[in-house]
């Protein structure tokens, strides 16, 4: 770094100086996370975006040198070069408490959530936040909440950037205990995500302030005002109370007066009793309260689904019991021990957590609120508003992990380096249990293994399998080539535009490689289909390769099960070269027919060398780009055995 002493750079790092004032620490924890986030950008491993916002938090750098810092760290270095020192292979100061992940942590995409009234509607929305629409670079982004995609970013002559409604506001499901907002480039690639969480779990409806945010049910004033977020169905009263009510979908808007009296009340649906405002900050009020649900036991069925047991006093009715928000049935097992239906562990959260609401008797009803926890393990995927187990012997899509975050939990370790990712001969380093994008996989239909003992492994503690193979579709959801009529219906992700610079690009069992322009792609909101007749594909050469790429720029693959058969046709060294060209450019599973391509490659190596490891132009089209070439893609595939079932590390 010019201008930069070299021994200040080893003193901040390291902690202490080598010259006259030896001894004294000025080891700086803020420098350490720049240095560690600029490291990790010029090895590939963190985005852009990513290193963009840790420069934008550092109190090292002005704001203005942030694109001298990105241009440096990708540059060639003559001479000494520093040695990239990663934060977690150093110890923290003393008086430093921050989290050595720092710079893994995700951008927050936007600011609290809040109520709005518009035009007698209320409704739940956040806003972009401006450090995070500073950090951007590219010209279109797609904002997505959860699953679904509902907005768009696109930036302005000015260098800002402006959504569809022009108001930079994102809409929220008012019913969900926290959603997922993600942002994903123009290729589906996820470039941030957050969790945003809406309200408490263990509160039975929401209560927002005169400035739209959230209020505890607990901290609620008869001096002021608020907006009651309750479930459709809800009666309240009485009416001096209350003002606007609006009911929109399964959810009841209403407005409480300011002075709103001791006897103002709701009454949700499938109770049999009020609930008065005034009083919902009491909880457990009857001694006998607490003896009802003292400890909920989990049972844990196939690791997909669990069943809860709890007990109450002889003299207490229980007269519902919902879990997550959910009403479950249950059953009297012997006096005073109860069980509930089997569930399934979608339904909490990642960690294993969730709240049980039951309603008891005995004079009177109570409300009582008591939080669990079920053991889950392997990998929990955020889809559809909810943690989903994956199943171990199911494949992972790349594109999606990069949209939205993962936790996996691969058990407990008590050895001091932790939990490695192993994807064939890649190692990735992560902290189990903690929710985050996986951005940084080879996808090229790998397994997914988790170890705790990366070297000197022991017997007995053999790696975890957690999916059977790693793939990348990138925006293709599904495909399907029709019997009889052959066409070729492509399912996206996200809806697209056909503009004439996209085109898809077909390869048949033959070995035909087809670009498909795009006046001969028919697009029905987010189906986009091809017809082979029209391209002159011959009837009985089946497609088993479709791709959707802008510019030669691949988006998204769909392949069959026979996607291999091309190899097979390969005859000299010309058709080795383009049969290569096109397993890279499609981002095609290669372990899945190891044997198939092994045999090829090892009769024309030349050519899948100069493909895979040297080549940056070429592929199916003439204009294709290459991803950056992966320094294990080819030795992983010529030099392990799949009949060895030990070939990880």
């Amino acid at each position: 770094m010019t201008g930069v002493a070299p021994d200040a750079i080893e003193w901040l790092l390291k902690g202490e100086s080598q010259s006259n004032h030896a001894g004294t620490p000025i080891r700086s924890d803020s420098f350490g996370r720049l240095w560690d986030a600029l490291g990790r950008y010029r090895t590939g491993k963190i985005s852009t975006l990513d290193v963009r916002h840790a420069i934008a938090e550092s109190p090292w750098v002005l704001t203005n040198w942030t694109d001298s810092l990105l241009e440096a760290a990708q540059c060639p270095v003559t001479g000494t070069e520093y040695v990239y020192i990663p934060i977690a292979d150093r110890e923290q100061s003393d008086h430093s408490d921050s989290d050595s992940s720092a710079t893994n942590v995700e951008p927050q995409i936007c600011t609290s959530p809040r109520v709005q009234w518009a035009n007698n509607e209320a409704s739940l929305v956040v806003r972009f936040d401006e450090t995070f629409l500073g950090m951007l670079n590219d010209d279109c982004f797609f904002v997505s909440v959860d699953d679904a995609t509902c907005d768009v970013l696109r930036r302005q002559p000015d260098g800002s950037y402006s959504n569809n409604a022009g108001d930079m506001l994102i809409g929220l499901p008012p019913n969900r205990e926290e959603v997922i907002i993600s942002i994903c480039d123009d290729k589906g690639k996820g470039v941030a995500v957050q969790m945003l969480p809406l309200f408490a779990s263990d509160e039975d409806f929401q209560a927002y302030g005169k400035n739209g945010t959230n209020v505890s049910l607990r901290q609620l004033s008869q001096q002021s005002g608020y907006t009651l977020r309750l479930p459709a169905g809800t009666k309240v009263g009485p009416d001096q109370n209350f003002e606007l009510r609006v009911t929109k979908g399964d959810t009841l808007w209403v407005q409480l007066k300011p002075g709103w009296s001791n006897e103002a009340k709701v009454r949700l649906p499938d109770d049999t009793f009020d609930i008065l405002l005034k009083n919902t900050h009491v909880t457990n009020e009857e001694d006998w309260t607490d003896a009802v649900c003292e400890q909920a036991s989990t049972h844990e069925k196939d690791g997909a689904r669990f069943q809860l047991s709890f007990s109450a006093p002889s003299d207490v009715s229980i007269l519902d019991v919902k879990v997550c928000g959910e009403t479950v049935a249950f059953y009297e097992v012997s006096n005073g021990s109860y069980r509930t239906a089997i569930m399934s562990m979608s339904s909490l959260r990642h960690d294993g957590k969730g709240t049980m609401r039951i309603v008891a008797e005995r004079d009177k009803c109570r409300v009582i609120h008591r939080d669990f926890q079920a053991r889950r393990e392997g990998i929990i995927v955020f889809q559809r508003g909810a943690w989903k187990q994956h199943l171990a012997r199911q494949p992972l899509d790349g594109t999606r992990l990069s949209r939205a975050p993962i936790v996996i939990r691969p058990g407990e370790t008590h050895r001091p380096e932790g939990w490695t990712l192993l994807e064939g001969s890649s190692k990735t380093t992560f902290r189990a249990d903690k929710p985050y994008r996986l951005s940084t996989l080879g996808c090229r239909g790998w397994p997914l293994y988790v170890t705790d003992h990366l070297y000197n492994r022991p017997a007995g503690s053999e790696p975890q399998q957690l999916c059977s193979g790693v793939v990348d579709h990138g925006i293709i959801q599904d495909g399907v080539q029709r019997p009889g009529s052959r066409l070729v219906v492509l399912e996206l992700l996200d809806e697209l535009d056909c503009s004439a610079d996209h085109h898809v690009v077909l390869w048949t069992r033959s070995g035909r490689l087809v670009n498909v322009a795009s006046e001969l792609i028919q697009v029905t909101e987010n189906l986009w289909t091809i017809d082979p007749d029209v391209t002159g594909i011959e009837y009985e050469d089946l497609v088993v390769v479709a791709a959707i790429a802008f510019r030669g720029t691949r988006l998204g693959t769909w392949w069959t099960e026979d996607w291999w058969r091309p190899v097979t046709h390969v005859r000299d060294s010309a058709s080795a070269t383009e049969v290569a060209a096109c397993l890279r450019w499609f981002h095609l599973p290669l372990m899945q027919h190891p044997r198939e391509l092994r045999s090829c490659a090892s009769v024309f190596g030349e050519a899948f060398f100069r493909e895979w490891c040297l080549s940056s132009t070429g592929g199916p089209t003439s204009h294709a780009e290459h991803r950056k070439t992966d320094q294990f893609l080819a030795s992983d595939l010529l030099c392990q055995d799949e009949d060895e079932i030990n070939w990880y590390p």
